[in-house]
């Protein structure tokens, strides 16, 4: 084997790196004892093989320190471990905010193999003569991660192509390394340095790992592009997956020109390149908020790796995607439930709020939840007394990481779903913070949740609904659902939420987003009245369910009359 880093480097992940996991685990052992940490196992049977004293920095350290050289030791143990570390750092509500955000700078960047070594690969996935069906391929990577680089192509029919191929050999890596790591959760004090119990930490890394195995699976990746295109999200482009060349270990999409985020980031300081590249900020960050609401909070499935990286801005001005490795799902539940949490804060209704809080926020034995719902309303309260503007984008993503290490200090569990959502909204809201000084969360997309809540209403409203569960408690809470929107409004029209500044077509387009709520209540309910009757001959008798429709009717008539005389 060579002795040149770089040279060794590709051979050993050519093929595996070729240690026994005996070997492995000493020296991921003595690594740990080398940065510091020996402490966490030095009452461990392990212990007796290491030459010398374990270090006692560990458990002494402040989060701050410790998160520093947790972040050298996953890059010192190399790719699975940098992996690893990244899922975590996404893992919102799992881990102190100091280990996160130290976390999310670990890279994913890992020396190319040489391609004579990928060629393999597309030769057992695609054929023998798997060149046939591209034009040109690109022998230098556009990307290369610790599990697959990326190759531009062109295919033999002329559409341009990134063609990702995953390394040979990867996969035996990440797997005894995942076996080594569950040792050393169950054997080593390594829990105590984050404060929480060995199983709280086995749970973490439990589902950090099968994250991971799924993206070793491109199949996975490839139908996870397919829905989000599927979506046809205004703004938003989703590249075409070509099928008939993509395989568990190959993936070919479409491929998307134009400056990804990272490079716009980079030059916000250079109004010349920015005005060459038709970057529009404050179009941008707004634009980066909207697609993430709407993703989760109304089609339920988003792309969950909320790196700059990941989003490219094209020439057209839309915001492309790529890397689908890492989504997030919402059921109806979920997205209803994050809709009302918005809005109960915003209106005050704690008693409202504390049911659905409790459900993502989930209570263990050693928590006071008397204790915890004072903080919450305390921390909620001082948020709103100090100005903030109804959360503006910097101020958002603050705001819900001191909700989490609320979660955190009470010893709960954070839903993984919520919480892969709401790390989504933190990076996002940091980025749209960054290229805009004038966005507001609340102000901007205050017209997104009024059609959310219109669209569950109607859903929650449909005739299967009606026939099960009756009319006039549909009738109910669809009118405490609009009084509270209507409450929402009147407050932020009077100043009380600093949503609105002026009447500018913002304001407008408030107003008309609670006209189109009442309309969409009331055409469903129109529709369900009609579906009804039409059925009426095959239920139970056709002038009791019109009556039911009627009433429907009269309900929806009353509630869009109101919304009406509220525009005045």
């Amino acid at each position: 084997m060579s002795t040149d880093p770089a040279v060794r480097d590709r051979e050993l992940w050519s093929t595996g790196d070729g240690k026994s996991r005996a070997a492995r685990t000493v020296e991921i052992l003595l690594t740990l004892s080398r940065f510091g940490f020996g402490e966490l196992i030095e009452r461990s049977w392990w212990a007796r093989w290491l030459p010398g004293r374990p270090t006692d920095e560990a458990e002494s350290d402040s989060h701050e320190a410790g998160a520093v050289r947790l972040r050298r030791l996953f890059e010192a143990l190399g790719p699975s471990f940098v992996k690893i570390g990244q899922l975590l750092a996404l893992h919102a509500g799992a881990l102190p905010l100091a280990y996160r955000e130290e976390l999310s700078q670990l890279l994913d960047s890992t020396l190319p193999l040489p391609f004579t070594v990928m060629e393999a690969v597309l030769a057992g996935e695609l054929g023998e003569d798997w060149r046939r069906f591209f034009d040109q391929l690109d022998v230098e990577p556009l990307a290369s991660a610790s599990i697959g680089q990326v190759h531009k192509g062109i295919l033999e029919s002329g559409e341009a192509v990134a063609v990702k191929v995953q390394r040979p050999g990867a996969q035996r890596i990440f797997e005894r390394d995942f076996d080594i790591l569950g040792d050393i959760v169950r054997y080593t004090r390594m829990h105590t340095l984050l404060r929480m119990t060995r199983q709280q930490l086995a749970a973490i890394i439990d589902e950090v790992i099968a994250f991971t195995r799924s993206e070793f699976d491109y199949c996975h990746e490839a139908e996870a592009a397919r829905r989000l295109r599927a979506m046809d999200i205004e703004g938003m482009y989703v590249p075409v997956v070509y099928d008939e060349f993509s395989t568990r270990r190959v993936l070919v999409t479409e491929y998307i020109g134009g400056s990804t985020l990272n490079d716009v980031l980079n030059r916000l300081d250079d109004p010349d390149w920015l005005s060459e590249h038709r970057v529009d900020r404050e179009r941008l960050a707004r634009q980066i908020m909207r697609n993430q609401l709407i993703q989760a909070l109304h089609c339920g499935f988003f792309q969950a790796d909320p790196h700059p990286a990941n989003l490219i801005l094209m020439e057209d001005g839309r915001l492309g995607y790529v890397d689908f490795g890492i989504v997030g799902e919402l059921d109806g539940q979920t997205r209803r439930d994050i809709v009302d949490m918005a809005l109960y804060e915003m209106l005050d209704d704690y008693e409202a709020l504390w049911p659905i809080i409790l459900r993502y926020g989930q209570p263990t034995t050693k928590t006071d939840l008397s204790a915890f719902k004072s903080d919450f309303k305390a921390l909620s309260t001082r948020y709103k007394q100090e100005g903030i503007k109804a959360f503006a984008a910097r101020s958002l993503g603050i705001y819900i990481e001191e909700q989490l290490r609320l979660y955190h200090r009470h010893h709960m569990r954070v839903a993984t779903g919520w919480a892969t959502y709401m790390r989504g909204v933190i990076v996002y809201g940091n980025v749209a913070a960054l290229l805009s000084e004038t966005m507001n969360f609340m102000r901007d997309n205050l017209p997104i949740f009024w059609e959310l809540k219109a669209r569950q209403t109607a859903s929650e409203l449909s005739p299967e609904r009606i026939l099960t569960e009756g009319i006039i408690r549909q009738g109910y809470d669809m009118q405490r659902g609009l009084r509270a929107l209507a409450v929402l409004l009147r407050r932020a029209e009077e100043g009380e939420l600093s949503i609105l500044e002026d009447e500018s077509p913002r304001t407008e387009g408030l107003r008309n987003a609670r006209v189109r709520a009442a309309v969409w209540t009331a055409l469903t309910l129109l529709a369900a009245w009609l579906t009804v009757t039409l059925r009426a001959e095959s239920l139970v008798g056709w002038l009791d369910w019109w009556m039911v429709g009627a009433v429907g009717v009269v309900v929806c008539l009353w509630q869009l009359i109101g919304a009406l005389r509220r525009l005045r």
